[in-house]
């Protein structure tokens, strides 16, 4: 199989013609390619952005020292301050404020005064847990100047038993300090955290510490100095791993670094190379790719699972994981890490989802209320899980005493018995805290109770789940498939029937009094996502509604429309200016694949901005200005970010260009579609996408879509807007082709490639049968056809001699 590092000489070529100066000549970018300035750095309003992190540890600076490490299983609340004075005077030497600086795994801190400034490097370490500041200090003046560098700290550690959505530190237990020469350890009954400076003092005041290093720099001369910070269990083990880290700490620094490179060059070896005319495109795609490896973590046995993906968690908050969330990174998750995404697959029903919304970290153990999306959230990430890797063997996998397909079938029938109780198909999904948690519904009218979504996704869960009972467990569930299939038209015709308002041109909420009220929250335009759960003509309607006066945003799309009487500024999730962040890039998937591909172009455009001013996601980030709240938000046209440091849902801007702009469509069966989205007058688009052993290369251009493989297939329609799907065996290849609007083109296949993949030596040799009836081999290389339908399909096999 063709890797990246094998597409390496095409790939510069074309990175140069395309004027890709974002990126380095390499497949994957280094850690300088993704360095931000804070000063370039969205406010955030609720949590750190500038967060430092490998998969072992996070750390949240505060100048040039470490506030809060989060180290699971603990965390700690060191409160470091670092400073450096004049020996003979005391006066403190640095007078400018900091410069901040982030790259993965690294934050620099500059700061100068008279004569005299410094560099900070605070460098998260992957073994042991903890970081190393290397400190470079320059002395500009004429003279010999004599210095005191001092570090202050005033540590807490504590052992959090359960890791939900809120930040775990606490200052209800402050370590103890012990010093031994250059070493102080603060530790308590949870762990222990140590710091050293080589050559320094250690001096303690119960629960305060200071490392004293005086030293003499010549005139116009540069000293460096290394302070380590690790974090432990206990005391000896904090002490020995300090000890180890400052016998060489430039080294451990380095290869610190050289690891997070390695990383980073691993990871884009799985991500399909894009190739776009505009390299926002490019860059806005692999910051996303990026995010996911931000959200991992790698602690051997300390956690649940090896590696977890939490759903936040770099400022401790939200290191659990949430079904819901791994929705929205599913593609990237089943393309970047299928194992590890199996195996949280597993984890996650034994919570059980019918009772909670995520799992913690340290045991699996269920951690939350219920949410109302769990069940399409899990079959969704199954569903994506499936179609990539084919790996049927995880519905048989057991989790909480009962197998994976078990407990999709239960959640499949969560509330038919009791949150239906007028059976009009339509479950009552209960209030804010299991819906979307929009802080001004109260007792309603509002989202809750019978809503659209996730009601509308019912309908795709229970065929998707009868689809997987039909392929695993045909006989024993005849009955069950059935009803199934029979549940999934009910909820259709309820959606459509009773939640539809005409005159709103929306679907509604209704509420327990039977009453139905319009409430604009994006959720709704995910009912996009299902084909035929949403009329033509009420789609058009629903996405009328994304204009300047109701849901766009100048930098992305609301949470909700200005016009609805919960839009509130103060919320910085659901019910806002604000949105989640996976679900700007999912609506532009989801505008692609329900056709509106103008709309879906639209809320691209308002989002690759992104990588620009965010080092990693956030949970919120804002679409509207909000710089009469936060002045400090004027720089950036008013954006901020808001909630917790990252999330893995950053990730959902694969989504937007792989099921969004380029409509990549793995089959259950084993097939891959990919669709045209090209805009008129750019440039080709290219994507290789790796799939079951196989690479495809999709181009579109003005001329239409292009699809090759490297068994040699070569397929190409010259109609706008059309879709490819190939499902490519041993014995036998069939092609369908379809379009989304009026038109007419042509289909071709080259049938030397189809020849090669049959292993038949001439085009004699193979049966060609069209729309269903049999077709003679063309005398030329090409197989051309007509193409004015809506579909074709074209089948290949080998002749068989009777």
């Amino acid at each position: 199989m063709l890797t990246q590092k094998g597409w390496k000489p095409v790939l510069v070529v074309l990175l140069t013609v395309f004027g890709f100066s974002a990126f380095s000549s390499e497949p994957y970018p280094h850690l300088a390619e993704f360095r931000l300035a804070a000063g370039d750095t969205l406010p955030e309003v609720e949590s750190a952005q500038q967060v430092i992190f490998t998969d072992a540890v996070s750390g949240i600076p505060d100048g040039e020292g470490i506030h809060r490490i989060t180290a699971p299983p603990l965390a700690v609340v060191l409160g470091q301050r670092l400073d450096i004075r004049d020996a003979s005077t005391g006066e403190s030497c640095l007078t400018s404020e900091p410069v901040v600086v982030w790259e993965p795994g690294t934050g620099i801190v500059s700061r100068s005064g008279k004569d005299v400034s410094w560099v900070v490097r605070q460098v998260a370490l992957y073994e042991p847990q903890g970081f190393v500041l290397s400190i470079e200090i320059q002395n500009s003046s004429a003279t010999s100047r004599q210095f005191v560098l001092t570090s202050t700290q005033r540590p807490s550690v504590t052992r959090p038993q359960n890791w939900n959505w809120d930040p775990t530190f606490r200052r209800d237990s402050p370590a103890l300090a012990a010093t031994e020469g250059s070493f102080i350890v603060h530790d308590d009954a949870a762990g222990a955290v140590a710091l050293a400076l080589a050559g320094a003092t250690a001096t303690a005041d119960g629960e305060s510490s200071t490392l004293t290093r005086r030293f003499e720099i010549a005139a116009n001369a540069v000293e460096h100095l290394h302070l380590a910070i690790v974090v432990a269990e206990n005391r000896a083990t904090a002490f020995a791993s300090a000890r180890r880290v400052m016998e060489a700490p430039e080294r451990a620094a380095s290869e610190s670094r050289a690891r997070m490179d390695h990383n980073l060059e691993e990871w884009f070896e799985r991500v399909p190379v894009l190739i776009h005319p505009d390299p926002r495109v490019v860059r806005f795609y692999r910051r996303a790719a990026a995010q996911l490896l931000w959200a991992r973590w790698r602690l051997g046995k300390s956690l649940a699972l090896d590696p977890w993906y939490s759903t936040s968690g770099r400022d401790s908050g939200a290191l659990n994981a949430y079904a819901w969330d791994l929705q929205y990174a599913a593609q990237a998750v089943a393309l970047l890490d299928p194992d590890a995404m199996r195996a949280l697959l597993v984890a996650l029903p034994a919570a059980p989802l019918t009772q909670h919304f995520s799992i913690e970290p340290l045991k699996g153990a269920g951690l939350g209320p219920f949410y109302a999306y769990n069940s399409y959230a899990y079959t969704a990430a199954v569903d994506e899980y499936l179609r990539r890797t084919g790996d049927w063997s995880l519905l048989s996998a057991r989790s909480g005493g009962k197998t994976v397909l078990e407990w999709l079938v239960e959640l499949a029938q969560w509330g038919e018995r009791d949150r239906d109780t007028d059976g009009n198909g339509l479950l009552d999904c209960g209030k804010d805290k299991n819906i979307l948690e929009l802080k001004k519904t109260g007792t309603g009218p509002g989202y809750i109770n019978e809503v659209p979504s996730p009601n509308g996704e019912r309908a795709w869960v229970y065929d998707t789940v009868a689809g997987y009972l039909q392929q695993v467990s045909l006989v024993a569930s005849t009955e069950l498939i059935s009803r199934f299939r029979e549940r999934a038209e009910t909820v259709r015709r309820a959606l459509n029937g009773i939640l539809w308002m005409d005159e709103a041109g929306w679907y509604g909420s209704r509420q327990r009094d039977g009453s139905i009220v319009p409430v604009y929250s994006i959720q709704v335009f995910d009912l996009l996502r299902f084909p035929g759960l949403v009329p033509r003509d009420r789609a058009q309607r629903i996405v009328s509604h994304l204009n300047k006066d109701e849901f766009l945003g100048p930098w992305g799309v609301r949470s909700m429309s200005i016009k609805d009487r919960l839009f509130d500024y103060n919320d910085h999730d659901w019910a806002g200016p604000m949105s989640y962040a996976g679900d700007g890039p999912q609506l532009v998937a989801d505008l692609y694949g329900a056709g509106f591909d103008r709309e879906a172009s639209d809320a691209l455009e308002r989002i690759l901005w992104w990588p620009e001013h965010m080092a990693v996601y956030p949970q919120g980030i804002a679409n509207d200005d909000y710089s009469l709240r936060y002045p400090v938000a004027r720089k950036f046209g008013g954006r901020i970010s808001a909630g917790r440091s990252n999330v893995i849902a950053g990730a959902t801007g694969i989504e937007a260009i792989l099921r969004g702009l380029f409509g990549v469509q793995p089959g259950l069966d084993g097939s891959i579609a990919f669709s045209d989205h090209h805009k008129p007058g750019d440039g080709p688009y290219e994507l290789r996408y790796p799939f079951r052993g196989h690479l495809w290369t999709a181009t579109q251009t003005d001329n239409g879509l292009k699809l090759g493989s490297d068994r040699g297939l070569d397929l190409e329609t010259t109609r706008a807007k059309s879709t490819l799907r190939v499902a490519a065996g041993d014995k036998r290849i069939a092609v369908q082709a379809s379009a989304r609007d009026a038109g007419s083109g042509q289909v071709r296949v080259g049938l030397k490639g189809v020849m090669q993949a049959l292993g038949v030596g001439s085009a004699k040799g193979l049966s060609i049968q069209l729309d269903g009836k049999q077709q003679q081999p063309p005398s030329g290389p090409q197989l051309v056809i007509a193409f004015s339908g809506s579909t074709l399909d074209i089948e290949f096999s080998a002749v068989t001699k009777r």
